[in-house]
């Protein structure tokens, strides 16, 4: 049997991998709303949102969840693990990464304004 959805009850998150794993196995997520997955999950439409630390929202969010058709939040989800967290996806992330890193090098910048321009980028 598989679960009809996953619950993060998080009150502060990181990418730590809980996230993709259930994008993974297309499980509809219902996750607080701290920056981190509401980042993700309201920009992809890949999952729900309920108010941190409350009980009741977070009780109406699960029914509508469990009641709801979920085939499109599962559509999303397998979107999302696709374009983010498959092999390919990261593989071409670290690319450009890479490359990225290369050409700053390849500027002649010092090591400080190449850091700083990492952190500008986001990229570290």
């Amino acid at each position: 049997m598989h679960a009809s959805c996953v619950v993060y009850l998080y009150i502060s998150a990181t990418q730590s991998g809980v996230l993709s794993v259930a994008y993974y196995f297309g499980t509809p997520v219902l996750a607080s709303d701290v920056p981190f997955f509401k980042g993700i999950i309201k920009s992809s439409h890949a999952g729900m949102l309920f108010k941190t630390g409350n009980v009741e929202d977070l009780k109406a969010k699960l029914h509508n969840i469990l009641h709801a058709d979920t085939e499109i939040i599962k559509q999303q989800e397998y979107r999302y693990y696709v374009e983010h967290y498959r092999d390919e996806a990261i593989k071409n992330q670290l690319t450009d990464i890479y490359g990225r890193i290369t050409r700053l090098q390849n500027c002649s910048l010092t090591t400080y304004s190449w850091y700083n321009h990492l952190l500008k980028d986001r990229l570290i």
